[in-house]
């Protein structure tokens, strides 16, 4: 391999753990936001738990409230809290899938380097 071809796949290599290091910080952080949102229904459900069941209840819709009763918000929030963790198991996949390849691409610029410290 010429010097040429070396440093161009060694600028490839490079450009691509740069882009798979993006996309895993985009992971982490919608996965982050995920929990957030889950851990928050989590607990708005927990308090809602502790009221009688006949208190009257507001859910936010935009800029207005709407008056629902107990059952259909603690249903609201049950499903809000699966979606966010299937968000989440969805985004912990692709962030091991992401590092895998970061992982192949680190492991290719070493033996470029090695090849190419063996080839001087």
């Amino acid at each position: 391999m010429g010097d040429n071809e070396l440093k161009k796949a060694f600028e490839d290599l490079k450009e691509k753990m740069i882009e798979t290091r993006g996309h895993l910080k985009i992971v982490e952080t919608r996965a982050a936001s995920s929990e957030m949102q889950r851990r928050r229904a989590e607990l708005t459900q927990k308090e809602l738990s502790t009221m009688p069941e006949n208190t009257i209840m507001y859910r936010s819709v935009g800029r207005m409230f709407i008056q629902e009763d107990r059952k259909s918000i603690t249903d609201s929030l049950t499903a809000q809290i699966k979606t966010q963790q299937e968000i989440i198991d969805s985004a912990n996949s692709q962030k091991r899938q992401i590092e895998q390849r970061a992982q192949e691409a680190e492991n290719n610029l070493r033996e470029l380097l090695k090849s190419k410290k063996i080839a001087a």
